[in-house]
C-alpha cells in the first residue's frame, strides 16, 4: 500500500489506517531495510484513525506529506531498541473497492516493505468470539463472491470465494507469535484488562467481553455490505466454517498487495472485535477495539527485538502499515 522510499512517508487509508514503518536499527539494516519500511491502514476516521494514531504516536507532531494532507500522520513509532519511520493515513470510506484502490496507489507511490491494516470487525459468537478479542488475519475471503443461477425452478447462489492469504513470510511469523509466544500477548491482555476503558466496556456488555481479551489468528471474511442482522450473520458463519469474523476491507487490501507489480510488500491485518454483526449496536467498543489492534501490532514489533523470535521478518522485502 505504500511505496518504499528511504525518506518517504506512508499514507493512511481512508477506511483503514495506513502506516509506513522504517527501521533504522542494525537488526533490519542487515538486510537492506532502511528509511520507510511499512504502512498501517484503517477505514473510519473517529473510531479507527484517531484512536490508532494516539496508540501509535501519542502526542507526537506529524510531518507533512505532499500527497496525503488530511487524516494522516507521518512520524516515528518507537519500541524498545527500535525506531520506525511511519506514515498513517485514513481511507475515509468503507468497502473493498476503496481499500483496494488506496492500497494499490500506496504501494506504487511509496514502495513500503510491509502493509498492515488495523481497525475493528465483527466476530462470530459460534467460534467463541468475544468483544475486544483481536483477530490476526492469516487468510481473507469475500463472502459475497459467487454466481447467481437458475436451477430446479429456483434461483441459487453458487459460492466461489477464494481465500487470499497474508504474505507467506508474515504468515509464518504470526503463527509463531500466536502459538509459541502467546504468553507475551497474555501479558498485554492482562495490562489492558486492568485499564479503566476496558473495565467500563466489560461492565456494559458483561459476558460478551472476556476477563482478559484474546488474540487469535485465522480466516477473516470481507464483503461490500454491512451485516447487522443475526439471520444473515448466522448463514455466513455456517457457509464459512473456519471464519472467525467479518468486516469490509481486508480482502481488498490483500488482493491489491498480492497483485502488485514488482517487488511486493509483506502484508497482514489485525482487527479487533467491536460487535457480533447481529444488529445490536455496541458503538462504545469501537474506539477501544481499534486501539487494541494497534497495541497488538506494537507488541509484535517489540517481540521482534529478539532475532530468534523474529528472524524471518529480517528477510522480508518491505514493511507496510496501513
Amino acid at each position: 500500500m505504500l511505496r518504499y522510499h528511504s525518506n518517504g512517508a506512508g499514507p493512511d487509508f481512508r477506511r483503514k489506517l495506513v502506516c509506513r514503518l522504517a527501521c533504522h536499527r542494525p537488526y533490519f539494516s542487515r538486510v537492506g531495510i532502511s528509511g520507510k519500511a511499512g504502512a498501517v491502514q484503517s477505514a473510519r476516521h473517529d473510531n479507527e484513525f484517531i484512536p490508532i494514531k494516539r496508540a501509535l504516536f501519542g502526542e507526537q507532531a506529524s510531518a507533512v506529506h505532499p500527497l496525503w494532507k488530511e487524516a494522516s500522520h507521518f512520524g516515528y513509532i518507537t519500541t524498545p531498541g527500535r525506531s520506525f519511520s511511519t506514515a498513517l493515513v485514513c481511507v475515509g470510506e468503507m468497502g473493498l473497492a476503496a481499500t483496494a484502490a488506496i492500497t494499490a496507489q500506496a504501494i506504487r507511490v511509496l514502495r513500503p516493505r510491509m502493509v498492515v491494516m488495523l481497525g475493528m470487525c465483527a466476530g462470530f459468537k459460534g467460534k467463541g468470539a468475544k468483544i475486544l478479542d483481536s483477530i490476526i488475519a492469516t487468510e481473507a475471503a469475500c463472502w459475497q463472491d459467487g454466481k447467481y443461477e437458475h436451477a430446479d425452478d429456483a434461483s441459487k447462489f453458487d459460492k466461489r470465494a477464494k481465500n487470499r492469504n497474508c504474505s507467506l513470510q508474515v504468515c509464518g511469523i504470526i503463527e509463531h507469535f500466536v502459538e509459541r509466544y502467546d504468553e507475551s500477548f497474555a501479558a498485554l491482555a492482562a495490562t489492558i484488562s486492568l485499564e479503566r476503558e476496558f473495565l467500563d466496556i466489560k461492565s456494559a456488555f458483561g459476558e460478551a467481553v472476556r476477563e482478559t481479551p484474546a488474540v487469535k489468528n485465522g480466516l477473516l471474511l470481507s464483503g461490500s455490505s454491512i451485516v447487522a442482522d443475526d439471520e444473515t450473520r448466522t448463514k455466513i458463519e455456517a457457509d464459512f466454517g473456519t471464519a472467525l469474523g467479518l468486516e469490509m476491507e481486508v480482502y481488498g487490501m490483500y488482493t491489491a498487495a498480492f497483485k502488485s507489480m514488482g517487488k511486493q510488500p509483506e502484508y497482514f491485518a489485525i482487527k479487533t472485535i467491536a460487535d457480533f454483526a447481529d444488529g445490536e449496536k455496541k458503538d462504545r467498543a469501537q474506539a477501544l477495539a481499534s486501539t487494541i489492534s494497534a497495541r497488538v501490532l506494537m507488541r509484535m514489533l517489540e517481540l521482534g527485538n529478539a532475532p530468534d523470535k523474529f528472524a524471518m521478518i529480517d528477510a522480508s522485502p518491505r514493511l507496510l502499515e496501513e
